[in-house]
């Protein structure tokens, strides 16, 4: 079964279809540390291109916890850095209190980009950690958030 999503991103309406994909409000608790997660999140990450434009917004289904990671050019970035967005899986590990970003389908990709994963811990209202380029393999760049 497909589902249609629709969301507001940088003052476009995008539309997604992502098989079972459905926001509820009616949902009830995460039993894991990802309810913490949930909402929206805007802010900059840095890999080998320099610094980029970030906005994160996750949603929940059920157990189900997804969102839609869109980047972007910002002041100072390079200028070949271009916007793209894609829909992530969310994890969450409870011994370290680390959540998990892991890239599952594009939305909009440019060129042959790849995904960037984000490994990181919740302080207040800042979300913030390190970046991966594939699973398991995390650099020293860094992301930082603000919950909005």
């Amino acid at each position: 079964m497909r589902s249609r999503v629709q969301g507001v991103h940088d003052r476009y309406l995008i539309e997604i279809i992502a098989e079972e994909k459905v926001i509820s409000p009616e949902c009830g608790f995460l039993e894991d540390g990802r309810e913490e997660l949930l909402g929206m999140w805007e802010g900059t990450y840095y890999n080998v291109d320099g610094i980029n434009g970030a906005h994160l917004e996750i949603f929940k289904n059920g157990d189900d916890v997804w969102g839609i990671f869109s980047f972007f050019p910002v002041e100072g970035s390079t200028e070949g850095q271009r916007a793209g967005s894609y829909i992530v899986n969310v994890e969450y590990e409870e011994s370290t209190q680390n959540f998990y970003i892991f890239g599952e389908e594009w939305i909009d990709q440019p060129g042959n980009w790849n995904f960037v994963n984000l490994r990181g811990k919740i302080n207040g209202e800042t979300f913030s950690g390190n970046i991966g380029f594939s699973e398991g393999v995390w650099s020293d760049y860094i992301f930082q958030m603000s919950r909005r």
